[in-house]
């Protein structure tokens, strides 16, 4: 996925029809949320169905008999806020996941391609209650065959976990040896996950790495773990101080419904996960203009903006301009002083020309740094006198 860190989300449960989701975009404008997470897929009489009462989305041959706006509607909200294209999730219950492995494998595929086809992003796996009736074990084989029509849609995965590490760091694995990707989990700290530590109860559980979201309850919430802003951004810096280097991959807030009837806004949470990740952390952000080549209107920024941005590890802020009509335009990308993450590579980059091997000891950690990578003081030179290369790793 090109979406980079910090992950700010929100679990919403008017995510569907249309006018539900052209409702909350008020809400959603002039924020960092760059997820969202569609919580209300429920399986109901063999059909996937969104809420209560129920709006039916698949009917048991995993045709798409729903809202013939919401496809529209999500892409409204996109383009009018700085939620991802690829941000969006579709969230799946228990009752959801059972039904989903119920269908026939060509419903079931149906149902996962057209979610993949009409802005869905990822999968987010919400299997709970472990060992009571309705229950399910994320290895479950009904479990499994959700994950593997996911994967084999080119759907991303999250899952939503609380408790049973074990069982979670198993379904981890089973996604990468599936060759899915694993976007990262958002581990509830609040209700049946009040207590949690995302940092040292989850995050340095995983080898490989496994990217953290920590989710908690707006205020003010019924359950355990609700906080108001400002609690939690003093809960997310705590956390993000327990280690020397950046751990929480983001922040959740569930959910917008408590939000939108409550006392604070959207934008206050969202403001306080965003500050709460950084000021955990030694690291801050800054702000640069990078080449984009000819941007002729806004919607073409809207739309490769985030991707320029991807390749520079960096966030888009949706701001643009051309500096060269016709010819160049730049997109304004916010940019880390520290990358993280459990991939790395190696590549050569232009230099100018490096004389000496003390010149470019001297000079290549400073070059790699301008390229948002680290100088492994490896370098060489292509044309005397001209142009050299330095070796730089990149993490992300």
């Amino acid at each position: 996925m090109s979406l980079q860190p910090p992950i700010i989300a929100v679990y919403t449960r008017s995510g569907y029809p249309a006018a539900l989701v052209q409702s909350s975009i008020p809400q959603y404008e002039g924020t960092d949320v760059n997820v969202l997470i569609l919580s209300g897929p429920n399986g109901a009489g063999g059909q996937i169905v969104y809420n209560d009462p129920p709006y039916t989305m698949f009917d048991a041959q995993g045709q798409y008999v729903g809202d013939a706006q919401w496809r529209a509607s999500l892409q409204t909200l996109i383009d009018s806020t700085s939620i991802d294209p690829e941000g969006i999730f579709f969230s799946l219950s228990n009752s959801a996941i059972s039904t989903l492995a119920a269908m026939a494998p060509p419903a079931l595929a149906q149902v996962m391609s057209w979610l993949k086809s009409n802005g869905i992003a990822g999968i987010d796996m919400d299997c709970e209650n472990w060992g009571q009736p309705g229950g399910l074990n994320p290895m479950d084989p009904t479990c499994q065959t959700v994950t593997l029509a996911a994967i084999s849609a080119g759907l991303a995965l999250t899952a939503a976990p609380y408790n049973q590490l074990q069982g979670w760091q198993s379904w981890c694995a089973f996604v990468r040896q599936q060759h899915g990707t694993l976007a990262w989990l958002n581990v509830q700290c609040y209700a049946g996950g009040s207590g949690n530590d995302p940092v040292s109860g989850w995050f340095t559980q995983f080898d490989p790495v496994v990217p953290i979201v920590a989710g908690f309850e707006a205020s003010p919430g019924p359950d355990g773990g609700a906080l108001t802003p400002n609690q939690a951004q003093q809960q997310l810096a705590t956390w993000q101080a327990e280690t020397p280097s950046k751990a929480l991959h983001g922040a959740f807030v569930w959910d917008y419904s408590l939000i939108n009837s409550g006392t604070y806004k959207v934008a206050e949470f969202a403001q306080a996960m965003r500050t709460g990740l950084n000021e955990g952390n030694p690291e801050s952000t800054f702000k640069i203009r990078v080449p984009a080549g000819f941007l002729s209107n806004n919607d073409e920024a809207q739309a490769l903006g985030p991707r320029i941005a991807a390749a520079r590890q960096g966030r888009f802020t949706g701001k643009w301009t051309t500096v060269l009509p016709g010819e160049m335009s730049v997109v304004e990308v916010e940019l880390s002083t520290k990358t993280s993450g459990s991939n790395t590579f190696k590549t050569d980059v232009l230099a100018g020309p490096i004389r000496s091997n003390e010149e470019a000891q001297k000079i290549g950690p400073n070059l790699a740094a301008s390229y948002g990578g680290r100088f492994t003081g490896q370098w060489n030179t292509i044309v005397v006198g001209v142009m050299s290369v330095i070796q730089v790793e990149f993490t992300f």
